[in-house]
């Protein structure tokens, strides 16, 4: 018996937009199932409520079905390097509520009866595999989603051309990566930032032969974050790596 229904003759009427908890955490099975905190959301369409009473664990390695301790994945199996994406899903004939993770951020594909769902935390609340088709170690602690070890995006003696792009571990949402640069120059002075179509850059100078690093946070949407150095100096080492997000709440 599902432990996430309501009665579907009870009115809410949350406040428009409205989303609160649903946090996520590691389940007994670390690798493959995530536990999603109880949540009050309105769906995508803003007509309906979508209320976790309790706490649920999804599957990402098995196919969706309905209730705690069940597959999770609304299709296909499981992938490599892949983004999956927590929905909160809703059958309105019966008022059943339950969890759905998708690698989708815009279109899952829903369990039959199924035709209310909401993106929880405006895809924030997301989970990144590895190359074997592992849930990648987080933890997730309010609005702040963090990598228990950090993914290297960059790391290098040539610095790449000024303004090229650098895609980075965020989900593909609104949001804040937080990560840390390190970059040593043994010649000439320089620079080196990192910015977004969003945010401004955030920038870092070298006036005399130095290894340095510093932690950023960049407002981004796309994964992906430009690069701006002079490229010309002498650089014998350049990090870029992701420590995580914040959910930026839009």
């Amino acid at each position: 018996m599902p432990v996430t229904s309501y009665s579907s003759a009870t009115p809410m009427w949350l406040p428009t937009g409205y989303r609160y908890g649903g946090g996520l955490s590691s389940a007994a099975d670390t690798e493959h199932d995530v536990t999603t905190a109880p949540l009050q959301y309105r769906d995508s369409t803003d007509t309906a409520d979508l209320i976790l009473s309790s706490a649920i664990t999804k599957r990402l390695d098995a196919n969706w079905a309905v209730g705690t301790d069940q597959g999770g994945l609304d299709t296909g199996a499981i992938a490599n390097t892949t983004w999956y994406y927590a929905w909160v899903i809703r059958r309105p004939d019966t008022g059943v509520v339950d969890l759905l993770w998708s690698a989708s951020a815009s279109s899952p594909t829903m369990p039959s009866n199924y035709t209310q769902k909401a993106l929880l935390r405006g895809g924030a609340a997301a989970v990144l595999t590895d190359g074997s088709a592992n849930i990648r170690p987080f933890s997730n602690v309010g609005t702040s989603f963090r990598f228990l070890t950090h993914i290297d995006e960059l790391n290098t003696s040539t610095m790449p051309a000024d303004g090229s792009t650098l895609t980075v571990s965020a989900p593909a949402c609104a949001c804040e990566w937080v990560g840390l640069a390190r970059a040593m120059r043994i010649s000439s002075s320089a620079y080196f930032g990192l910015s977004s179509t969003l945010q401004g850059i955030t920038r870092r100078g070298w006036n005399t032969i130095v290894d340095d690093g510093f932690q950023l946070t960049i407002t981004t949407n796309n994964q992906q974050l430009l690069i701006y150095n002079n490229a010309t100096s002498n650089w014998s080492t350049i990090i870029v790596s992701t420590l995580g997000w914040n959910d930026t709440g839009a």
